[in-house]
């Protein structure tokens, strides 16, 4: 995904090169996380963004889905601030996903 990052802020989207890498970080996820192939066990393919399987954040209050593969390294977990009270959400984060989420 860090291509996506070398067009400047405003410029046009690539929606067919979007879609494409974002399906391939889904099937990265579906092969890699149990919990979460548990929730799309049944997803194949998406032909458009409306086709991606969307996760609601409360899923992230209740639930750890960290991907792991052999060259994955887990660097920290984002938490959120839990303002309702309710447990906050966790996102765990590998190097690359901490890496990109600081580039933007």
């Amino acid at each position: 995904m860090t291509s996506l990052f070398d067009a400047a802020p405003y410029a046009p989207r690539d929606d067919e090169r979007l879609l494409a890498e974002l399906v391939a970080l889904t099937r990265r996820h579906l092969a890699g996380c149990a919990p979460y192939r548990a929730v799309w066990s049944e997803w194949t393919d998406a032909a458009s963004f409306a086709d991606l399987p969307y996760m609601h954040v409360s899923g992230f209050k209740h639930v750890d889905y960290r991907t792991d593969s052999g060259d994955v390294k887990h660097q920290r977990t984002l938490t959120s601030s839990s303002t309702t009270g309710a447990a906050p959400s966790r996102i765990v984060l590998d190097d690359q996903s901490s890496a990109l989420q600081s580039a933007s």
